[in-house]
């Protein structure tokens, strides 16, 4: 019995990893590499979950930043990856904030739901990648 319940579960990773790949696939057909904002991919979240059609629903999601406080300033790297700084009011020394503020709400700006039996991938939510500001955005910290 505990091996069956081991598969079911091993099954249902691999389903989830080729939604995610499927969800991936489409999303660079719709937006190449190279017209995607240098920016993205240090920024971007992903969620994959079950839905009452059993069917996989992924999304590409971006984390608000959070409001700064006075002495606080997001930077952008030569990498294209944003800082956030703050500076010492005494010292005037600048350092790397790591973690800051409460949880905010997930912008979603890319779902699919991803129909593995029939092979079929539907775009749900797809914005348009030139009107997201990178600086709106929290950088992931894996």
């Amino acid at each position: 019995m505990a091996l069956e319940i081991s598969n079911n579960r091993d099954k249902q990773k691999s389903d989830r990893d080729l939604s995610i790949f499927a969800a991936c696939k489409k999303f660079e057909e719709l937006h190449p590499m190279e017209e995607q904002p240098k920016w993205l991919k240090y920024c971007l979240k992903m969620r994959a979950v079950r839905n009452e059609n059993k069917n996989w629903v992924v999304q590409m999601r971006l984390l608000p930043k959070p409001e700064l406080k006075p002495n606080q300033y997001w930077e952008l790297e030569d990498d294209g990856i944003p800082m956030l700084y703050e500076v010492d009011p005494e010292t005037k020394k600048k350092s790397v904030v790591i973690c800051c503020g409460p949880p905010m709400d997930m912008e979603v700006f890319f779902e699919t739901e991803v129909d593995l039996l029939h092979n079929r991938v539907t775009v749900i939510v797809d914005m348009d990648l030139n009107k997201l500001d990178c600086s709106a955005y929290e950088i992931n910290c894996w």
